[in-house]
């Protein structure tokens, strides 16, 4: 709330994207679509391109996918396939993260009496991998 409040105090465009594992490079800067009836490739332009992007839960998004909105925020441009289109001015995002704990983990359920199967000894603990147990 307080970010879109911002933007509209601003006067400026907003986006707003939620990160996910799955989440693509592409997805955050825009992508080239082919356009039949022109024959030609044409932009379709990503979240990045408001004034003020906000960015939920930034840490579950992949390295790729974090160094696309990198580039953005330290070089005001997106390149997609070979060509540079710069950002608005002013440009800024505003990100929220998981704590480490929630990044995606989920709990080990008991295997037997003497552990759970993550091969720890409480059920109670968290697995160190992303996977299930």
């Amino acid at each position: 709330m307080l970010a879109k409040a911002l933007a509209r105090s601003l006067d400026v465009s907003f986006s707003r994207m939620q990160f996910t594992p799955d989440l693509l490079p592409s997805d955050v800067t825009g992508v080239n679509v082919f356009n039949q009836r022109s024959n030609e490739f044409e932009f379709r332009p990503g979240p990045v391109f408001a004034n003020l992007l906000l960015v939920d839960e930034i840490n579950r998004a992949s390295p790729k996918t974090q160094a696309a909105l990198l580039e953005c925020m330290q070089e005001q441009q997106v390149t997609t396939d070979g060509v540079t289109n710069l950002l608005a001015r002013p440009f800024m995002v505003m990100a929220t993260q998981n704590p480490i704990e929630y990044e995606g983990r989920i709990r080990c359920r008991r295997r037997s009496s003497t552990g759970s199967r993550c091969g720890s000894r409480s059920a109670t603990r968290r697995c160190r991998t992303r996977r299930r147990c």
